[in-house]
């Protein structure tokens, strides 16, 4: 008892502001006095006894500056000093290993996600000013008199781009880095312009919010305690497997020189599954305190996958209503 009032008193030379949580998890209560100081207050054992269903967490938080204030009342003390809320919950969960503590938190992590998140506005910004400039000027003719061209282009450069980000470590750092994302801007725009400019443009707008409403779905998901990381093997072996009928099937169409609409919906509305739950784990890979997630030295590799598969969702979002309107 004499050694908790000392702590007591300390704290509040210093200072010190404690905010207590309590948690019905069925654990006993910490007994922080030494065995000679048991046996001369069992009363006060009686009372944790009948308290041992509940479980105290305390955080403790230094203000510095308030030395001042030791001389006032607590609660004058307490209430000129910010307060902080900190939240976690061991109950229903399996306990932390000794010597850890119950939450981890990393102020830095959240400029990395800053920055992140900021490359990909000042990317769609990008692709969204070539798309409007396609639609405004004479580019939108050349880009329907040249097909399969501009699409090949950018096909192919999205494939390499790919493959650089992911396996070469000089595409992380600076101005490799830059260099990647801004060719990955050019391609993606390529590719949406080929797109967009063979659909009306109330069915590109119409895409456009359905791709927000579902990014919006997909960052909610991402903050769930949910771990949607364990399954990323899983989840690439289906994302090739369907890659890889899509491009059998598109090769055949083109070959045989048919059209088959509802085929075409089958796959584009698998591929738009995989890419939301791809978008899932990217940003929760991105967001972290998952089974995966991306160093903060990555922050170009989390922009390009953040960019490329929303803008996948997009395009195929942009094509199942073109088809559907079709019919």
């Amino acid at each position: 008892m004499s050694s908790s009032k000392s702590r007591d008193q300390s704290s509040a030379e210093e200072g010190i502001r404690v905010h207590t949580f309590t948690s019905n998890d069925g654990a006993n209560t910490r007994n922080t006095t030494n065995d000679s100081s048991q046996k001369g207050q069992e009363k006060e054992g009686t009372t944790e006894h009948e308290h041992s269903k509940e479980h105290r967490h305390s955080v403790v938080i230094n203000m510095e500056g308030n030395k001042d204030q030791t001389s006032k009342p607590y609660n004058e003390v307490t209430n000129n000093l910010p307060s902080y809320w900190v939240q976690f919950n061991l109950a229903g969960g399996n306990r932390l290993p000794e010597g850890q503590e119950p939450m981890s938190y990393q102020p830095e992590r959240n400029y990395f996600v800053r920055v992140v998140f900021s490359m990909v506005l000042f990317m769609f910004m990008l692709t969204a000013g070539f798309v409007m400039f396609v639609y405004m000027s004479d580019l939108k003719d050349m880009f329907l008199r040249f097909g399969l061209v501009p699409a090949i282009v950018g096909m192919g450069g999205m494939i390499g781009l790919n493959y650089t980000m992911m396996c070469c470590a000089c595409s992380r750092v600076p101005p490799c880095n830059f260099i990647c994302l801004f060719l990955a801007v050019c391609f993606m725009s390529i590719l949406t312009s080929y797109v967009t400019v063979r659909y009306r443009t109330d069915l590109v707008l119409m895409a456009l919010l359905a791709t927000t409403v579902t990014v919006m779905v997909c960052l909610c998901i991402a903050c769930t305690s949910f771990d949607f990381t364990r399954f990323l093997l899983f989840v690439i072996v289906i994302s090739v497997a369907v890659a890889s009928v899509a491009m059998v099937v598109s090769i055949f169409m083109l070959v045989t020189h048919t059209h088959y609409k509802p085929l075409t919906l089958v796959i584009l509305g698998v591929g738009t599954i995989v890419n939301v739950v791809v978008l899932v784990i990217e940003l929760q890979m991105i967001l972290g305190g998952r089974a995966v997630e991306l160093s903060e030295d990555d922050y170009a590799l989390g922009a390009f996958m953040l960019y490329t598969s929303i803008v996948d969702i997009f395009l195929k979002l942009v094509q199942i209503l073109g088809i559907s309107d079709s019919f």
